[in-house]
């Protein structure tokens, strides 16, 4: 099967699969990481892939091969009211003239309801199935502004002309039925590379837990005030705890540590701003414990990347799709994220509980490889393909 993917990726995590190319010498993408593990699962398969997507500092589109992988890369605006106004006329005009002097593709799958969708609309509208991973809507509420309202627009083209989609949680499908009652949605997850994960066996760090929260963002939907009032709380509990915050807000003069000092959070705090998804997954496997106190998630991609590596995770009871990501409390524990008490109170009894720590651990591992890998997510997606191939979608 020749299948086009459009979406963002992290451009030099593909270095392995291409021929000849250095990978501090590839563009870096606009990140995600999770397309990584699904192409490579979907070249060992035997499908060719050409892969569509975007990058900020490329100044002309560049195209890599590799065996059974094309990758385009275009040139995506420097300034988000320019691509906004524009309706990203740009970064769309240069994927649609790529996928147009490409091979026909079986199917083409774009990733989010914007600038991809619209591109592989305008290739083959009956051969393009959308992956919902946002729900608009939402966005507009929590970020009213011209570039979300503009997104949002292109959205709602995007549901008005789409005939396939899928979506990465019930969630999501939910807010499919109740504004687009037509469309049939099938749920098929993020997904991530499971040989990453840690082998060996958690412990809890009873004398000085480690506590990690990553976000991008601290006001607003992201809700970073609630945690750090909670962290106030647990330090109070176990005074030699640390968190560490990792994050665009959240570098060491970010909106955090400012808002932190005005409030005279207590404990102690340290700010790592943005790093690495590297990085990230090595913080991971030292910390004992990951909070996540968003509001609303479609998915909540960094909470199976604790999962996978052993870390238990606390997250919102009524935040989206976080509920159903952790098993519904089994894979980890749900707390009221609008009560900063309610979210210490989790945190402190599960780093008081060494064997309730170790269960949520490793069902957390289990529940991830079981249902989020690469390997699980590649097969429902060719089900998927299929049917819109043989009509039956």
């Amino acid at each position: 099967m020749r299948i086009g993917l459009l979406t963002p990726a992290s451009v030099r995590e593909f270095a392995p699969m291409l021929e000849g190319e250095k990978k501090e010498e590839l563009p870096e993408g606009l990140g995600c990481s999770m397309m990584t593990a699904l192409v490579e699962e979907f070249l060992k398969r035997g499908h060719e892939v050409i892969l569509c997507t975007l990058d900020r500092e490329i100044r002309r589109p560049a195209v890599y091969h590799g065996p059974g992988l094309t990758l385009f890369v275009g040139h995506y605006g420097n300034y988000g009211k320019i691509r906004a106004a524009t309706f990203f006329y740009r970064e769309i005009h240069d994927m649609v003239c790529f996928l147009k002097s490409q091979p026909t593709c079986d199917v083409y799958n774009a990733h989010w309801t914007y600038e991809f969708a619209l591109a592989a609309l305008k290739v083959k509208p009956e051969r393009t199935v959308i992956t919902i991973r946002d729900w608009p809507r939402e966005m507009l509420h929590y970020y009213r502004d011209f570039y979300r309202l503009m997104r949002y627009r292109m959205a709602v083209r995007v549901f008005r002309n789409g005939k396939f989609f899928t979506c990465n949680s019930p969630y999501i499908q939910e807010k499919i039925k109740e504004n687009y009652p037509s469309r049939h949605t099938i749920v098929v997850p993020n997904c991530i590379n499971v040989k990453r994960g840690t082998q060996s066996l958690r412990h809890l760090c009873r004398q000085a837990p480690r506590i990690i929260a990553v976000n991008n963002g601290f006001f607003g939907r992201k809700n970073g005030e609630v945690l750090l009032l909670a962290f106030d709380k647990i330090a109070q509990r176990y005074p030699q705890v640390q968190l560490h915050l990792f994050g665009r807000g959240y570098e060491p003069d970010g909106e955090a540590a400012i808002w932190a000092a005005g409030q005279q959070v207590q404990g102690q705090i340290f700010y790592h701003g943005k790093v690495t998804s590297d990085q990230i997954l090595l913080e991971m496997e030292k910390s004992d414990l990951l909070i996540h106190t968003s509001l609303e998630e479609s998915f909540g991609l960094i909470l199976i990347e604790a999962m996978l590596v052993g870390t238990p995770v606390i997250g919102g009871d009524r935040s989206g799709a976080v509920p159903w990501v952790l098993d519904y409390g089994r894979a980890g524990t749900l707390a009221d994220v609008r009560d900063p008490m309610d979210v210490a109170d989790k945190a402190a009894k599960l780093l008081g509980d060494e064997e309730a720590w170790k269960r949520i651990s490793r069902h957390g591992q289990e529940y991830v490889k079981e249902t989020f890998s690469a390997r699980q997510v590649a097969g429902q997606y060719e089900q998927v393909y299929h049917m819109i191939m043989d009509g039956s979608f």
